[in-house]
């Protein structure tokens, strides 16, 4: 069984690389609309790329010690 996030939204702090991208692909692949956030700008927009290509994704650069 599939569940569908249609409609919903999830934010991933560190989604560009290693289990927070793998975590937004996956949420992406659901339906969900999927924001990463994380420090480096040319990691999260490889990372938004690969998201886009699959569904509805943005990005942030943010550093959540801030």
């Amino acid at each position: 069984m599939t569940t569908s996030l249609k409609g919903q939204v999830a934010w991933i702090t560190g989604g560009g690389s290693g289990i927070g991208l793998a975590g937004a692909i996956e949420l992406v692949k659901a339906g969900a609309h999927v924001v990463i956030s994380g420090r480096t700008a040319a990691t999260n927009a490889s990372a938004l790329a690969q998201l886009q290509a699959l569904g509805s994704a943005d990005s942030i650069v943010l550093d959540v010690a801030d």
